[in-house]
């Protein structure tokens, strides 16, 4: 998220491949690479890992999961994301929430103060904290929504798109390369970062409108098999090195 000359290795290939238009805008303005050089490839996820989902939401199952997936750290914003779920606990009342990734080293009193957090606004019974795991895929699944509320631009979101091929409806931060996978209002909704009060204005929207939840899972199941397959990924980098050894 800064600027400095290691970064700047990154654009001294014959090409220069970025995951989104977010890092190619940041490669031209921060790094003063040529737009000639640049192609865009955007990440990709294995399907057959991500079976779609979609009949889950007619299940009864007395209970909404929400799940929040990231490294512990302040950048992610699972600080506002847990006052949000306070405020959505308001209106309804049946909501778990699994809060997914581990802290590193810089970063290892934050988990405390996110327990503390839990702690004093009385909703212990609701939250768990599941550290990392290998088992996202089943984790999803299970989801009725996913909340990415990162604080700063992110490079892509690799987490929206496997929300996607699994059929988990998302509300995400408007913000970095988010904003080019999701649609708002269509394949899932945006919110202001570290806007706890519309975050938890979206949440309560996409819970409580079952239709909503389906056509925006749909919707960004369609624009991950178009756009963010792993094999589309793996084809655009191959061309890439293809064309650079021509060069």
């Amino acid at each position: 998220y800064s600027k400095h000359f290691f970064s700047s290795v990154m654009g001294w290939g014959r090409l220069v491949m970025v995951i989104s238009e977010t890092i190619k805008k940041r490669m031209i303005e921060d790094f003063k690479v040529t737009e000639e050089k640049i192609r865009l490839i955007y990440r990709g996820v294995d399907l057959s890992k991500y079976p779609f989902y979609l009949t889950k939401y007619d299940e009864k199952k007395g209970f909404f999961t929400v799940i929040n997936i990231g490294r512990l750290t302040p950048l992610k914003g699972q600080y506002e994301f847990i006052k949000a779920m306070k405020i959505v606990m308001k209106t309804i009342k049946n909501v778990r929430v699994l809060i997914v990734g581990s802290e590193k080293r810089e970063n290892r009193n934050y988990l405390n103060k996110l327990k503390s957090l839990v702690k004093k606004l009385n909703i212990e019974e609701n939250i768990k904290f599941l550290g990392k795991r290998d088992n996202v895929p089943n984790l999803l699944k299970e989801s009725d929504c996913l909340v990415l509320s990162t604080n700063v631009p992110e490079g892509f979101g690799r987490t929206i798109v496997e929300a996607g091929a699994a059929g988990t409806a998302v509300c995400a931060s408007n913000i970095g390369g988010i904003r080019e996978i999701v649609d708002d209002g269509m394949s899932g909704l945006l919110f202001l970062p570290k806007d706890k009060n519309t975050m938890a204005d979206v949440i309560i929207n996409m819970l409580e409108d079952i239709n909503l939840r389906k056509a925006c899972a749909l919707n960004l199941r369609k624009k991950v098999e178009e756009n963010f397959t792993l094999d589309k990924m793996a084809r655009k980098t191959l061309s890439v090195y293809e064309e650079a050894i021509k060069l």
